[in-house]
């Protein structure tokens, strides 16, 4: 990060710049190349340590991004990721209704997020897990044949996404 502008309602962060563009057009663009080449996996799973560290480090400020995605994490030139898209993120110790407004991403939001709009640090790692879902399966949209109002009870029943099939078992 190269700048921070803490204005009230709405801080300013000046990043590098990010020629890869986002992650999520990124796994989606080069999907034959991860499956065909044998680095593909290794590449993927550089970039789901990458990610899982800048949670790790956003969590260690007592920040909740609460829209964590692969659409808000930007590529530089060398791959590297950078977290991006504070605009729903809190301190931890805050409160904001953010369902009465209608802005969580009702896929990437964890359980007790949707059901009594309480969000934590592992609300982001619920996220987390969505992202390695986008990761392995190369951009696949999460849940995709679930509507979004049926989702809640959908994982109220125990339903979880399955394993794409680039997923090492060790990730289970």
């Amino acid at each position: 990060m190269y700048g921070f502008v803490p204005l009230k309602f709405q801080p300013l962060m000046v990043l590098e710049l990010c020629t890869m563009g986002d992650l999520l057009h990124y796994l989606v663009d080069n999907e034959l190349q991860f499956k065909e080449n044998n680095q593909g996996l290794k590449e993927l799973t550089s970039l789901a340590w990458q990610v899982a560290d800048g949670v790790s480090y956003i969590a260690s400020k007592d920040i909740i991004h609460r829209d964590l995605a692969a659409r808000n994490v930007l590529l530089t030139k060398t791959r590297v990721a950078k977290i991006a898209d504070f605009g729903l993120a809190i301190r931890s110790n805050e409160s904001f209704n953010a369902m009465q407004r209608g802005l969580i991403p009702i896929k990437w939001t964890a359980i007790e997020a949707l059901k009594e709009n309480s969000f934590s640090v592992k609300s982001d790692v619920w996220s987390m897990g969505v992202v390695l879902y986008e990761i392995y399966s190369c951009g696949q949209i999460p849940y995709k044949n679930i509507p979004s109002i049926e989702l809640q009870m959908h994982l109220l029943n125990g339903n979880r996404l399955e394993k794409p099939e680039m997923c090492p078992d060790e990730m289970q």
